[in-house]
């Protein structure tokens, strides 16, 4: 209980942090058509395949320094089992975002929350991590479209797993 109230509480303090402060905010748009998980039990699963969507707020605080919460959804299809591995996950992010020129920009984020993982009738939650990095094209002055990987560590109780995530997306900024 104490793990989830410090949690919702850092969460809170982000969000009107966000909300108050000055800055440029934007909100981000991603899909992944292949993913890929490993879970390490009873000797260990690979996925055959996987995707994911997310959905994400950024605000950008300082000289491209960026802090934002994430909500992403994984669907694993493994050969071992009938029954699909869905994952869902809401993370806090810290980012950085270096600028090539007036098009190009490099991006790299890390992050921290919670997943709730589904298999046939088992379903728990579980604390992960994130680290996303990748690049982005300015098509307008408020869109940008974004290619990039992100990695993701899970602590379960018994396996330690982790997922990797070829992303397509895009970043408005408002």
């Amino acid at each position: 209980m104490l793990k989830k109230s410090v949690f919702i509480l850092v969460l809170l303090v982000l969000v009107l942090t966000c909300t108050f402060a000055k800055g440029t905010l934007g909100l981000s748009i991603k899909a992944s058509p292949y993913s890929y998980q490993y879970v390490k039990r009873d000797g260990g699963y690979s996925s055959s395949y996987g995707f994911a969507a997310e959905l994400g707020y950024r605000h950008y605080v300082w000289k491209g320094h960026s802090v934002g919460v994430d909500l992403k959804y994984e669907n694993y299809k493994y050969d071992a089992i009938t029954e699909h591995y869905h994952v869902i996950s809401a993370s806090i992010k810290a980012g950085w975002t270096q600028k090539f020129g007036e098009k190009w920009c490099l991006d790299a984020e890390a992050g921290f929350g919670i997943q709730g993982r589904k298999v046939d009738t088992a379903k728990d939650l579980f604390l992960a991590l994130s680290v996303y990095v990748g690049g982005g094209y300015q098509v307008s002055e408020k869109v940008r479209l974004t290619l990039g990987a992100s990695f993701e560590p899970t602590f379960q109780a018994d396996s330690n797993d982790y997922a990797v995530c070829a992303m397509l997306g895009t970043l408005i900024t408002l």
